[in-house]
């Protein structure tokens, strides 16, 4: 007999595809931009001018742990809790560095405040749902 086969349910892949399509294209955005095939508008000019080395390469390891995250969860792998968890704290430290670099005034308006928080708490929410899982043995 062939072993069950182990269906995905709604939430796996709403969450791998809210993770991984934005990611892909956020990294890709991110690459022809800084190759040059696009230009910014002017504001974002301002913006990316202040951006240091460390800013850029925390945004493609965040997009990269989004990415692979969504992909493992979307095959059932256990890694999937790490790189969610790494993209937490990646977010966290992008913040903090996008909020330094661009002037804490600025980065702390209420839109982007709120905004923040709710990514927070869906990468939360995802971490402990991934963990769950995992203790119910679905992600190996």
């Amino acid at each position: 007999m062939n072993p069950p086969v182990k269906k995905r349910s709604i939430w796996i892949w709403i969450i791998s595809l809210y993770f991984f399509i934005p990611s892909l294209i956020g990294l890709i955005s991110y690459s022809l931009f800084l190759v040059g095939v696009f230009q910014p508008v002017l504001w974002q000019q301002f913006v990316f001018e202040k951006f240091t080395i460390l800013l850029y390469v925390s945004i493609f390891l965040l997009l990269f742990a989004n990415l692979f995250g969504g992909i493992a969860l979307f095959f059932l792998r256990k890694i999937s809790i790490y790189f969610f968890f790494i993209a937490l704290i990646l977010f966290l430290v992008v913040q903090v560095l996008y909020s330094h670099t661009i002037g804490w005034e600025f980065a702390l308006t209420y839109r982007l405040t709120f905004t923040k928080l709710i990514t927070v708490v869906i990468l939360i929410a995802v971490c402990w749902y991934s963990c769950r899982l995992a203790k119910n043995r679905i992600l190996t």
